[in-house]
């Protein structure tokens, strides 16, 4: 039998259309991602940049020391970048805070826990508060360095090189006029305490030969305004260091008078 497409339809026959309408919208948006907006309550979407105008805060509640593996609230994870990346324009660019572990650990097997970078200003900045482990922390398991900090005019443009090996701190300025380590106290202080052996490149022991009253060395860096402190390891009776003199790469060590036997002295330079 043919149907009259111009016969008007019944109630009952646009309810049943209606529903089914319905029905299959429900099904479609089930079946597929929520749309991508950027407004704050919005869903979240793997591979898509959102903005709001607040803090999101995820929580994870596992209490059980056991589950440490589970306890974390957020991971990130890549295989060529950066597995948590943080900016800011105008404050810290990833900001860690622990009431009892550590702020912000960073572990790695073939580089550098943690790095930081700075153009005009700090690479890292590390803050305890009534603690005694340090603001920044640096072990190294093994043969290598704790904390290794650099400093260049510009970018490195390579590898940054590696640090002494067995070092619980490093620091190296590689610039004119650069300082590889800093320290400095109030006035009733100590800027720097070594406890155990000290080692300077700039120190040493010079033979004088029978005979010679004057031992002259020569070392890179040293000026005419270079302080340079001398003192006689081998004692022969009635002699002594009279003065040293530096000059433009070198400095000159003048002996009371002439030795009658070979003798050491040493020398230190402090700038």
């Amino acid at each position: 039998m043919l149907l009259d497409a111009t016969a008007p339809r019944t109630r009952r026959a646009i309810l049943a259309a209606a529903l089914g309408a319905a029905a299959a919208t429900v099904a479609s948006a089930l079946g597929r991602p929520l749309p991508v907006t950027a407004a704050n309550g919005d869903y979240v979407r793997v591979g898509d940049s959102f903005t709001g105008s607040g803090p999101t805060t995820l929580t994870n509640t596992v209490t059980d020391p056991g589950s440490i593996l589970v306890a974390d609230a957020i991971r990130g994870v890549s295989t060529i970048g950066s597995g948590v990346y943080g900016r800011s324009t105008s404050n810290n660019g990833v900001y860690g805070r622990s009431t009892s572990g550590c702020g912000v650990l960073g572990v790695s097997s073939a580089s550098a826990g943690v790095t930081g970078t700075s153009t005009d200003s700090l690479g890292i900045i590390g803050a305890t508060q009534n603690g005694t482990k340090g603001g920044i922390l640096g072990m190294s398991i093994g043969d290598g360095t704790g904390l290794a900090g650099h400093t260049y005019s510009g970018s490195p443009g390579g590898e940054i090189p590696d640090a002494p090996a067995k070092t619980g701190v490093y620091g190296a300025a590689h610039q004119a006029g650069g300082v590889g380590g800093y320290f400095t106290c109030a006035s009733d202080g100590t800027a720097l305490k070594v406890v155990g052996k000290a080692t300077f490149d700039r120190a040493g022991r010079l033979k004088i030969a029978a005979g010679r009253s004057e031992a002259i060395k020569t070392l890179a860096g040293v000026t005419t305004s270079s302080v340079v402190v001398a003192t006689m390891q081998t004692h022969r009776t009635g002699n002594y260091v009279a003065a040293v003199v530096p000059h433009a790469g070198y400095f000159t060590i003048h002996l009371g008078k002439a030795l009658t036997a070979n003798t050491y002295v040493s020398y230190f330079v402090l700038n």
